[in-house]
């Protein structure tokens, strides 16, 4: 039985190790629903493996979420905080909101989090 095309499964995260810390890239897409599928990826991953720092790489994700999105996205990070020491994200300009609402949510739920728009500045601070 062939898939619906509703039914395709979502772009799966690409994963890589490097010396200090993991690193895991979301894939393209320009719809927040399956931004949130990827984020979740992550979670579920970093709660088997619990990578001491993680660097989680949105760039390739194109749009603007909303406040609410950035909310949730937050949400899913500050759970986190119990399997990854830090997290840096690095993510489009366009992602990052002056307020840095997601990094807030997720710091109050007590994560250890920044998000840059230059990867040299994010790694740096990973690894800090």
């Amino acid at each position: 039985m062939a898939a619906r095309p509703e039914e395709t499964p979502n772009p799966r995260i690409t994963v890589t190790e490097h010396e200090g810390y993991l690193e895991a890239t979301l894939q393209a897409t320009d719809s927040m629903k399956v931004v949130q599928d990827q984020l979740e990826e992550i979670f579920n991953l970093c709660v088997e493996r619990k990578p001491p720092r993680l660097l989680v790489d949105m760039t390739p994700a194109t749009g603007s979420p909303s406040t609410l999105q950035r909310y949730e996205f937050g949400v899913i990070g500050g759970r986190l905080a119990p399997f990854v020491g830090r997290v840096a994200v690095l993510a489009q300009a366009i992602w990052i909101d002056p307020q840095k609402i997601g990094v807030t949510v997720a710091r109050n739920r007590g994560l250890s989090v920044e998000i840059f728009d230059n990867r040299q500045a994010g790694v740096s601070w990973l690894l800090g």
